[in-house]
């Protein structure tokens, strides 16, 4: 009997920290900053700490949590999930985490370079686009096909020309690294589409899912992804060990993205998923 309620208290409050670490948006921080560090080790070798991490880290956690604090506004009906239940009831603290990430995100902006901070005001202004109701009470996000292509266009920014910008590095290399993580990031973010459909469909939004099946053009997307990298192999810029853990997660997602429309839970989206930036991270640096 003991060991049975110590068992069900373990796993209470295993969630408890689970749900903490993705809805409170540590971990979508975590995988920013994963491929930015990437992006900055494939680059120049060098990981010292700077303020752009914290910019990176805080300003994800910070724009997420917005986003999913405006976003509880626009579920009302049967859409309205476990994942927005959980989100609802963290809501307080996910305000507090979004707070002083966002102080944490203005306070290393200032830490940057005059010409990164210029570079970064277009990809901030879409993202707070992305989150924020200002086209008569839509986002940008609720245009139609839109967000996926935002999404990837926004991080491959961010996670690609933030550190070939600090490091003044913008050869072949850069521009096949933002193809290929541009690429990376777009197949990846197609299951999400499917996890939404009841939410977009109810809100009026139209999505790529909601035209075809998503997992042969997002396969095909993620061996792009791995064309890409082998071209920057074959041209000497990555080694063969690079391109091997870049290819062992690219597999990875495509298993993924195949087992997708048959899992609900979002644990598999938020957790496994988007956690494939992080693995693909660990995958090239070790």
């Amino acid at each position: 009997m003991k060991t049975r309620k110590a068992s069900s208290t373990f796993k209470l409050l295993l969630n408890a920290l689970v749900d903490r670490l993705l809805y409170g948006h540590f971990w979508i921080a975590g995988c920013a900053l994963a491929m930015y560090l990437q992006s900055k080790f494939l680059l120049d070798g060098n990981l010292k700490p700077g303020p752009s991490w914290v910019f990176v880290f805080a300003g994800t956690l910070s724009l997420y949590g917005l986003h999913r604090l405006i976003g509880l506004q626009f579920v009302t009906g049967k859409e309205m999930t476990n994942r927005f239940h959980t989100i609802s009831r963290l809501h307080r603290e996910i305000q507090l985490y979004t707070l002083l990430a966002g102080l944490a995100t203005a306070i290393s902006f200032f830490y940057l370079a005059r010409q990164v901070q210029v570079l970064l005001l277009l990809p901030g202004l879409l993202a707070l686009l992305y989150a924020l109701p200002l086209f008569r009470g839509k986002r940008l996000r609720d245009l139609p096909y839109i967000k996926i292509f935002l999404i990837a266009g926004v991080w491959t920014w961010i996670s690609v020309g933030l550190p070939a910008i600090e490091l003044q590095h913008f050869g072949t290399d850069t521009w096949l690294m933002m193809a290929e993580r541009a690429l990376f990031i777009f197949g990846i973010t197609l299951p999400f589409d499917l996890r939404d459909q009841l939410a977009d469909r109810e809100a009026g939004v139209k999505t790529l899912a909601s035209l075809s099946d998503v997992r042969l053009p997002g396969s095909l997307t993620l061996f792009a992804s791995l064309i890409a990298a082998w071209a920057n192999y074959q041209l000497g810029y990555y080694q063969l060990n690079t391109l091997f853990g870049i290819g062992l997660s690219i597999l990875a997602a495509i298993i993924l993205l195949w087992l997708s429309p048959n899992i609900s839970h979002d644990y598999f989206f938020s957790g496994l998923i988007d956690g494939l930036m992080i693995l693909q991270f660990f995958l090239v640096y070790l």
